[in-house]
């Protein structure tokens, strides 16, 4: 821990007054970049507050500059890492989240699907929990009920009512209007539908925002929503409908009042959307507030996404979880989701159960075909393998399946198990034991007791004798219950021992005539007490022993329950083990088999290490469990030690994912933090100086306009062969640069994607009429029915297995052509400008000034290429990203362009007839045939010609950016030439700004050694990939 340096008083009001921590060492600084981040805004908060009072700062135009750089700084964040978990319905996404986030946030279910929706977590920092709830746009959820109630309006009236393969949206309409039968879509419309819950309507295209102050109001609020266990209202338990025998439901709409009910609606639409304003100027929903939607169906089916924020370590430094709907489920629609959005993941989670980890389909997929195709699609995604219920552990079973019959340490735990069942038996053997011995006394002490009792009901009719226990005439021997007796010493009494047992039972008494052969006549009342007072202390005893050997045996069981646990600890750790082998040698040999994958993440230098599949074998449910946030599950299972889950791990693994990023960027920051204080304090250095009269001749040479009296002037280049000023020399040769640059690219593409297009194009149209004659073939009528509505996409996706030929085609060179280099001669060219314009401009100056020219003009090319980096960086993201996005537009373009053989092959079936099904495929087959040549050589024209828009656009943008970043250069030149405004005000501004400067230039150093250190430790712990044994 640091102790901050007290900073210098100030001398006047006018000096600097740092609000931020001083250090003395680059040790003492705990650097993360987000409190890189902090600092530095701390910092250049600072900086902004004292420049604001400089009068004069030369053009202009700088203190417009000074005012948005400040700007820029001040709102500046650190980058996000998109994290999209994946897997097969059940496999314990929303679970695992929830351990991630240390919270029960995110809906859960032990049934069935549990999340509907595409869910979003991301970090704030604020106790509460938050939410946003985007639901579905009316349009869409209209035209879902249009193709059911299509598809219900084909069915024959006089058959029953079947749909296997739109069986997933009537789910979803049933859901949202449970009181809704498949026979009521016949006569109904989609107004209709709509009208049966109003509350449910209100919702469609709508945001709402959810705040709550602990994790379980959250997920009773939020489950509302997206959690498809939950109805918004559950209705009251109502007798089953009967159906006819013909199958319809006798409980039908009366639709009568189904339209009064959308007439009424549609009267009052004014006042409807009014509430509706008013409900969005308050948007957060109270459990009194839901009421107003409040009905008999559940809102999962409207929700089109659900973006969290909590204060969650594991989010804390950029991390958001995306979690999808499960890929491969029933749900085709959901399954289509999950797969459309993986492109906005920078890494993926994919998850499934241990068990089937290794054997998955979903894991296979993924960990072969599919991650090659979005590695070469989509240059690659960072992929995380996390297997779950490591707790579902069986140790017979993976003993024998695992070899593990010699292994010391489950020979050494065996044994231990052994030992304590062999314990717990002879425990159990001896209390019972015990229990018998305790309850031997108590028949005799019972016997006693009412002996005793009889005896002293006739004590007032007979005299004590001399046998009599009396001294002084008061008895010493009366019993009563547990009270302690003052006898006479045994050995003047007859003992009562518990050989008498079966004498007491052979003469008890059978009558009231027999009522004296009780076996006690030969023993006085003094003597049965002490009896009874010894069987008494003898049947305390037995019930200690009792207590003792029952004490024992819980402890002993608790011990073998230790040891089991830390059998099935060690046995799932053994699969675990194997499972990571298993799964790293599927991936490397899945990535070595990729054609053209060399250079993924980096070149070939780092294959072996980017082929490294991490893996976590995690047990969400115990680690809640042992966090208490799982209180009706009872104890853990498996782990007594949340390491032993791996949700720890996970959790670093997170906050690593995103390190690297955010620690680029926040060097960055400091970086163009340091560059712009400099320029700060030069400027005020020069206003402190006597001007050289031969800073007079500069501006006359190198000022391209005079904004002086101008506030508004923008300083427009003029671009005639004979470049004016600085920044119009700058200009002059950085246009040239880029132009030269993108005609580089433009011709690469035009060499190598322009020909694997058009061929990838021609192979896809060749392929296509096999394909479609193949699968439509294989679908049932129902089935390909569906398709049509959908216009392919459906169960399968006819759009995209026309496609893939194409996609599969251009994906190496996507891989080759775009891989982030295409820019990286522009950095060295504009570097190699700007300095020749600097020795011309000092060649052309006074000798009295020359050393100013080359010390604030190479001070003013090291802060324009720090911002040409960024400049080009951004121009090397904006291709990528335009080439991500072009790739997603090819499958819609396919369909778009079959979408008239879609519509009149379903024409063709609307006339019905025999031979309908074989008609509407031969309608289909004939436009696919017709059409696939033109329509794939259209796409790849679509292709190339989007690719050029974009290329055409960076150019634009970047030349753009080095304009500015050229007049900014000039700005700063002019320093030199430019007078102050003199006065004690200015004096004092121009000291205090001095000051600030000298304190953060002489920090900023420490940040970035710091900086340093951390990177360092950062690379030593990524060595080793996350997962190992």
């Amino acid at each position: 821990m640091s102790t901050p340096r007290g900073t210098p008083a100030p001398v006047d009001s006018g000096m600097f007054h740092p609000d931020f921590e001083i250090y003395d060492a680059a040790e003492d600084i705990p650097y993360t970049p987000e409190a890189a981040l902090r600092i530095g805004k701390q910092m250049i908060g600072g900086i902004g507050s004292v420049t604001a009072k400089l009068m004069n700062t030369g053009p202009p135009k700088r203190r417009r500059i000074w005012r948005n750089t400040i700007e820029q700084f001040l709102h500046a964040t650190l980058p996000n890492i998109v994290i999209a978990i994946i897997g097969a319905t059940g496999a314990g996404k929303s679970t695992l989240v929830n351990s991630i986030l240390g919270a029960q946030i995110v809906p859960t279910s032990g049934l069935s699907a549990c999340t509907s929706a595409v869910t979003k977590v991301m970090y704030h920092d604020s106790p509460n929990i938050e939410a946003e709830v985007k639901f579905i746009p009316e349009e869409q959820w209209r035209h879902e009920i249009q193709d059911l109630i299509d598809e219900v309006r084909d069915k024959d009236p006089g058959r029953r009512i079947s749909l296997p393969d739109n069986h997933i949206t009537w789910a979803k309409v049933r859901a949202v209007y449970p009181n809704l039968h498949l026979p009521d879509l016949r006569n109904m419309e989609v107004d209709d539908v709509l009208a049966t819950f109003p509350g449910a309507h209100k919702l469609l295209g709508t945001t709402r925002t959810i705040r709550a102050p602990n994790a379980d109001e959250f997920a009773w609020q939020v489950g509302r929503y997206i959690d498809s266990k939950r109805r918004a209202k559950r209705p009251p338990t109502a007798s089953p409908v009967k159906k006819s025998a013909k199958g319809a439901s006798s409980g039908v709409l009366d639709l009568q009042k189904v339209r009064q009910r959308l007439q009424q609606r549609r009267s009052s639409q004014a006042a409807g959307k009014s509430a509706a304003v008013k409900a969005e100027s308050e948007p957060t929903l109270s459990r009194p507030a839901i009421e107003e939607e409040d009905g008999d169906g559940m809102f999962y089916p409207l929700v089109d996404g659900v973006e969290i924020r909590c204060n969650a370590r594991a989010l804390s430094t950029g991390a958001v979880l995306m979690d999808l709907p499960g890929l491969m489920d029933a749900d085709a629609a959901r399954s289509a989701v999950a797969r459309r959005r993986l492109g906005e993941a920078d890494h993926i989670f994919i998850v499934a159960p241990i068990k089937r980890a290794v054997d998955d389909h979903l894991a296979k997929t993924l960990l072969s075909n599919q991650v090659k195709k979005q590695i070469k699609r989509y240059s690659g995604h960072g992929i995380t393998f996390i297997a779950t219920h490591t707790d579902d552990a069986s140790p017979s079973d993976l003993i024998e399946a695992l070899r593990l019959h010699d292994d010391p340490v489950c020979q050494d735990i065996e044994s231990r198990l052994m030992d304590a069942r062999v314990n717990i038996e002879e425990l159990k053997a001896e209390e019972e034991v015990c229990r018998d011995e305790r309850d031997s006394y108590e028949p005799i002490i019972q016997a006693i007791k009412n002996e005793l009792a009889a005896r002293r009901s006739n004590m007032n009719e007979v005299k004590p004798d001399n046998d009599s226990c009396v001294d002084g005439g008061n008895s010493q021997g009366r019993i009563d219950g547990n009270v302690e007796l003052d006898m006479e010493p045994a050995t003047k009494k007859r003992k009562l021992s518990r050989d008498d047992e079966d004498y007491f039972e052979s003469s008890r008494p059978e009558s009231a005539d027999d009522a004296d052969d009780t076996g006690f006549n030969g023993l006085s009342e003094c003597e049965l007490e002490a009896t009874l007072s010894e069987h008494v202390d003898e049947h305390s005893a037995a019930v200690q022993t009792l207590s003792d050997v029952e004490t024992q045996l819980r402890e002993e069981l608790e011990r073998s329950s230790a040891v089991q646990m830390e059998m099935n600890a060690y046995v799932s750790h053994k699969r675990s083990e194997w499972a990571k082998r298993e799964l790293k040698a599927d991936f490397k040999l899945g990535i070595a088999q990729s054609e053209g994958l060399q250079d993924y993440e980096g070149g070939a230098g780092q294959a072996e290490s980017a082929n490294e599949l991490p893996v976590f074998c995690c047990s969400s449910r115990d680690y809640l469990r042992l966090q208490g946030l799982l209180p009706g599950d009872g104890p853990a299972t498996c782990f007594s030690d949340p390491a032993g889950t791996e949700i720890p791990a996970l959790q670093e693994w997170c906050i690593h994912l995103t390190l690297p990023t955010r620690l680029k960027a926040a060097a960055r920051y400091h970086a163009r933090l340091n560059a712009f204080v400099t320029t700060v304090a030069e400027h005020v250095a020069i206003a402190n100086s006597t001007v050289n009269p031969g800073y007079g001749a500069l501006k006359l040479y190198w000022q391209t306009t005079n904004d002086e009296d101008d506030p508004d002037a923008d300083g427009e280049i003029d671009e005639s062969e004979e470049p004016q000023g600085l920044s119009g020399n700058l200009v002059w040769r950085f246009d040239r640069i880029v132009s030269a640059e993108i005609g580089n690219i433009q011709g690469a593409i035009e060499k190598t994607l322009a020909n694997v297009c058009k061929s990838s194009a021609d192979t896809a149209a060749a392929a296509a009429p096999n394909f479609v004659e193949e699968v439509t073939s294989g679908m049932w009528w129902n089935t390909f029915r569906a398709t049509l509505r959908r216009h392919g996409s459906w169960r399968t996706d006819i759009n995209e297995g026309l496609a893939d030929p194409l996609t599969d085609g251009i994906a190496d060179v996507w891989a080759d052509t775009f891989r982030g280099e295409l820019f990286a001669d522009v950095y060295p060219k504009i570097e190699a400008a700007a300095k020749q314009v600097i020795l011309e401009m000092e060649a052309r100056a006074d000798l009295v000034v020359r050393a100013d020219v080359r010390k604030y003009g190479w001070r003013a090319v090291g802060n324009l290429l720090a911002s040409v980096r960024d400049a080009v960086e951004g121009a090397e993201k904006a291709l990528g990203d335009a080439q991500r996005q072009i790739s997603r537009t090819i499958v819609p373009f396919i369909q778009k362009g079959l979408t008239e053989g879609y519509e009149n092959a379903l024409a063709e079936g609307r006339l019905g007839g025999k031979g309908v099904s074989a008609r509407e495929r031969a309608k289909f087959q004939e436009f696919v045939n017709a059409t696939c040549a033109a329509l794939f050589n259209k796409c790849s024209t679509m292709i190339l010609r989007d690719l050029d828009n974009a290329v055409n656009f960076i150019q634009l943008d970047l030349t753009g950016r080095l304009r500015d970043l050229a007049s900014n250069v000039e700005v700063e030149m002019s320093t030199l030439w430019y007078g102050v405004t003199e006065g004690k005000s200015q004096i004092r501004a121009r000291a205090a700004t001095t000051t600030a400067a000298d304190v953060i230039m002489q920090q900023l150093p420490l940040w970035e050694e710091a900086h340093k250190q951390t990177v360092r430790a950062q690379a030593e712990t990524a060595e080793s990939v996350p997962g190992e044994g």
